[in-house]
């Protein structure tokens, strides 16, 4: 049997996939928050059974899914499940828009995930990530891609081939450097860099020439360039506990949001 479901979540509050299969093909989404699963019908939480959610929580867990047979899911949510290793099934799912892995125990990706042709939107932040597969390259439709709170020290030179990529998140991991192709970037909005152990950044940054907002927060960087200059559309950066010592005096013209707390000098 073939499921037409174009959004599944599923989490420890969420129906299994494995019950799924029993569910008429009109049923489309499945919402944690707002909708649950009671005898293989979709419910809304209304404040006439809310009280009943709440002292009941029906729910059904299922944790090992072998089915293959997922044609038009869009997106999947996969949060909060102890996943210690990527579930095959995934690369089949080549119709995924966005898929969520999020707080997981995830260590490595496969090189398989460049399957996922159609991706849009990927987290994977708060897992156990130490490196990329350059097959991450692949995902070119890539317009959301949240890596904080992993254990990465540096990023495949492949990710330069994101370039429909806006928004970029590898906040608290323990980066050491930037790879000179993060500057083919060119469509990237948002790129957050904080608690990382970053001591300068690649010239090629300068070609982020659509950043509207750099965070920099706790790194070690000791001197930032005039370089920074050229980001015309700059309007937020935050270098706050760093070790600057130096800053160009034009560098920062076009900036509305400048923060800088706890250096070594007052720039």
């Amino acid at each position: 049997m073939k499921l037409n479901l174009d959004t599944i979540l599923y989490t420890s509050q969420f129906l299994p996939l494995k019950d799924c299969m029993s569910l008429a093909t009109t049923c489309n989404q499945v919402y944690d928050s707002r909708k649950y699963m009671y005898r293989n019908h979709l419910v809304e939480i209304t404040e006439r059974n809310k009280e009943w959610v709440k002292r009941y929580k029906p729910k059904l867990i299922v944790k090992d899914i072998k089915y293959t047979t997922f044609e038009n899911i869009h997106t999947l949510i996969l949060d909060n499940i102890e996943l210690t290793h990527w579930p095959e099934y995934i690369t089949h799912l080549n119709q995924l828009k966005v898929l969520s892995l999020q707080n997981n125990k995830l260590t490595v990706l496969p090189d398989l995930i460049s399957l996922l042709v159609n991706l849009q939107e990927l987290y994977l932040n708060v897992n156990q990530l130490t490196v990329l597969p350059d097959s991450m390259g692949l995902l070119v439709n890539l317009q959301k891609l949240n890596l904080g709170f992993n254990y990465l020290t540096l990023l495949p030179n492949s990710v330069g081939h994101l370039v429909n990529l806006q928004v970029l998140n590898l906040d608290w991991n323990k980066l050491v450097q930037l790879p000179d192709s993060l500057g083919n970037l060119v469509n990237l909005q948002v790129l957050y860099l904080c608690r990382n152990q970053l001591t300068c950044l690649p010239d090629s940054v300068t070609q982020l020439v659509n950043l509207q907002t750099l965070d920099l927060r706790e790194n070690q960087l000791t001197h930032l360039p005039n370089l920074i200059s050229k980001f015309s559309k700059l309007h937020t950066i935050d270098l706050s506990d760093n070790h600057l010592t130096q800053m160009e005096g034009t560098a920062l013209l076009s900036t509305s949001v400048i923060l800088f707390k706890n250096n070594l000098n007052q720039i």
